[in-house]
């Protein structure tokens, strides 16, 4: 075989060319598998992904409805808390029997809290009221008690002339006294602060 030296310079450029063509499509080919090695690799992860996101996406649906149930009831609870609420709000409750005498233009001669009656879901504290004013002012005490965002029953109701009670000063336009036992309900079963009150106008 004739060394490089013996051959001709066309012959040389030829070798040159054809061994640089085969360094060329070796480096490509090398290239060309660490590409496919690195593809199937990451195809392989991809696969594995969407597997693994096929087995998840059914719990990310429930976990949308658990939200969506747990939004409404947190809005049930809100509701219910409302109407039943605990038992530290007992002060709130003496002030909306305040305020509602104070819109109905009734004054509340005094405020007792009764004992106490334990149920298995609730508590029903009783309070009793003494009251007075006109007989219409009364009427619109114990219907604004009816809208009351809470639940509050009025019983042991009893009315009766001023005459009857000379105890305290009344205005002119005060007519009518009334007794009554309002009883509201909680969620808790703390008992309730006895709230004594006695005022004078």
């Amino acid at each position: 075989m004739p060394s490089l030296q013996d051959m001709s310079p066309r012959a040389q450029v030829i070798l040159f060319a054809v061994l640089a063509l085969v360094l060329y499509f070796f480096g490509q080919y090398a290239l060309l598998s660490s590409a496919r090695a690195a593809n199937s690799a990451t195809e392989a992860q991809i696969q594995s992904i969407e597997q693994q996101n096929a087995q998840l996406r059914p719990y990310a649906r429930r976990a949308e409805l658990l939200r969506a149930e747990n939004q409404t009831l947190q809005r049930q609870l809100d509701t219910l808390l409302a109407i039943v609420p605990s038992q530290q709000a007992t002060d709130q409750f003496v002030r909306e029997l305040e305020d509602t005498a104070e819109r109905s233009s009734v004054f509340i001669r005094k405020i007792s809290v009764k004992p106490v009656v334990k149920k298995e879901f609730y508590v029903a504290a009783p309070y009793d009221l003494t009251l007075d004013g006109s007989y219409t002012a009364l009427e619109n005490f114990y219907s604004n008690l009816g809208r009351l965002q809470r639940i509050v029953n009025v019983d042991a109701l009893g009315l009766k002339g001023l005459g009857h009670d000379a105890s305290y000063p009344y205005r002119p336009d005060e007519s009518v006294i009334a007794d009554c036992t309002v009883t509201t309900f909680f969620s808790s079963n703390a008992p309730a602060a006895a709230v004594p009150r006695a005022g004078a106008k």
